[in-house]
């Protein structure tokens, strides 16, 4: 079940009646809708679901607001590394661009990423890059 969801598209924003009083999805679902992943399904789940999620649960964070675990806690790892070495604004840098090979770039430089298919690399070899970085 898909509590909330961002319909690209038609540029709306939908959660499900049980989920309405759920902050932190809203929360995650206007950064989708905001975002570089929005209508670009060639960007690999780690970035795409990773990073608004993350970045959802750092606000809530700080903001004092119940964050709703997901099932993408399990790309929080590669995000909190870079949070805790860059903070917040070199995320929201790639998150929020007018052109998305701004992002790619930014992405690039971080990973020390040579390669153009820096949204398309596997989950596993983002770690492994980063394990080599630091």
């Amino acid at each position: 079940m898909v509590p909330g969801f961002y319909k690209w598209k038609e540029k709306k924003i939908f959660i499900k009646e049980a989920f309405k009083s759920d902050f932190s999805l809203l929360l995650v679902e206007l950064l989708h809708s905001k975002s570089i992943t929005q209508g670009n399904s060639y960007i690999k789940p780690w970035i795409s679901e990773g990073l608004p999620h993350f970045l959802a649960k750092v606000l809530c964070n700080k903001c004092n607001i119940d964050y709703s675990d997901s099932g993408h806690q399990i790309y929080f790892s590669i995000w909190a590394q870079l949070y805790n070495l860059h903070g917040i604004t070199k995320l929201r840098d790639i998150l929020y661009v007018d052109d998305i090979n701004v992002s790619i770039g930014k992405l690039k430089q971080i990973f020390r990423y040579n390669y153009n298919d820096i949204l398309e690399i596997s989950f596993e070899k983002a770690k492994d890059l980063l394990k080599f970085i630091y």
